[in-house]
């Protein structure tokens, strides 16, 4: 477990540090000639207080303004790009696609009489929810991607199922054996954490009212694609597991299901990242305006 996660770190930090260095090699350029070089000039001697504030300040709100305008240019260019692959993958199936939290997509609809949410956000992160009449709690996992916070999640060991394929937790460990013990459970849970993907880490969890397949983290430095055949093909073997686990008997102490749960994977609690960035298109028209302002009061003598 550690070399994977020493592996997915190490990609992280370098994928890190040649972004830092991409905008360096933009940002230094740029900052010395809108602010470096204006404000070399505005310090000769001789200049009127009125030139030598236009001379800071025109090249700083240009400077403001390619910068920001540059990373809101990239972030649309790279959502654009992601929801139209990631449409490709997910409309066919009868879901529908929008934003999420700024920088994800969500998608929601039926599939096979099934509600399906799939939500995306950064890390990258995938988390595919399947509607099932099931009411206890369950977790899937290979041995090596086992978290602590996994554990905690049920505040037990895992479950000895006598096969070490799969690390198991289960709320009621009969619910638990009962479900595992099925070959075609074993042999789909493992089909959908054990088979490589771009994604590093695999887990299905069991919640009252869903399945949720949860991929997240990749080795890939760029090159991080899914096809439409792998969705496809997560999403149906996710509805089979939700068949197979709603054949189960009533746990001893169903669990009742959560509407804040449903209200994170329908996306509804997400929408705070278009305040974050009206707010930041607000202060730069501020800036904007309070710069505008003082020209005008300089130039007129007022």
């Amino acid at each position: 477990m550690a070399q994977k996660w020493v592996r997915i770190w190490g990609k992280d930090f370098q994928r890190g540090c040649l972004y830092q260095v991409i905008a360096l090699v933009i940002i230094l350029p740029l900052f010395a000639a809108c602010i470096l070089i204006p404000l070399f000039f505005a310090n000769q001697p001789g200049i009127s207080k009125s030139k030598m504030l236009l001379t800071l300040i025109v090249p700083a709100a240009l400077f403001l303004l390619v910068l920001f305008g540059c990373a809101f240019g990239f972030l649309f260019w790279s959502l654009r790009k992601r929801a139209n692959w990631m449409d490709d993958i997910f409309v066919p199936l009868g879901l529908h696609g929008r934003s999420y939290a700024v920088s994800g997509r969500q998608y929601h609809g039926q599939v096979r009489g099934r509600n399906v949410d799939v939500l995306f956000t950064r890390g990258p992160m995938l988390s595919i929810y399947v509607s099932a009449d099931v009411f206890t709690r369950a977790g899937f996992s290979n041995p090596e991607d086992v978290s602590q916070g996994l554990a905690k999640m049920f505040n037990k060991t895992a479950l000895d199922w006598g096969n070490d394929a799969l690390t198991v937790y289960s709320q009621e460990d009969a619910w638990g054996r009962a479900f595992i013990d099925q070959q075609e459970a074993q042999d789909t849970l493992q089909d959908l954490i054990l088979t490589d993907t771009p994604f590093a880490i695999h887990q299905i969890l069991v919640e009252p009212g869903y399945l949720m397949l949860r991929l997240y983290r990749t080795n890939a430095m760029f090159d991080f694609t899914i096809s439409p055949e792998q969705g496809k093909h997560w999403v149906e073997r996710l509805i089979r597991l939700a068949e197979l686990a709603e054949r189960q008997p009533t746990p001893e102490e169903p669990l009742a299901v959560s509407a804040l749960s449903s209200s994170l994977r329908k996306g509804r609690a997400a929408k705070w990242g278009w305040v974050i960035v009206g707010g930041i298109v607000l202060m730069m028209l501020c800036i904007g305006v309070l710069a505008a302002g003082v020209i005008f009061i300089l130039e007129s003598g007022l």
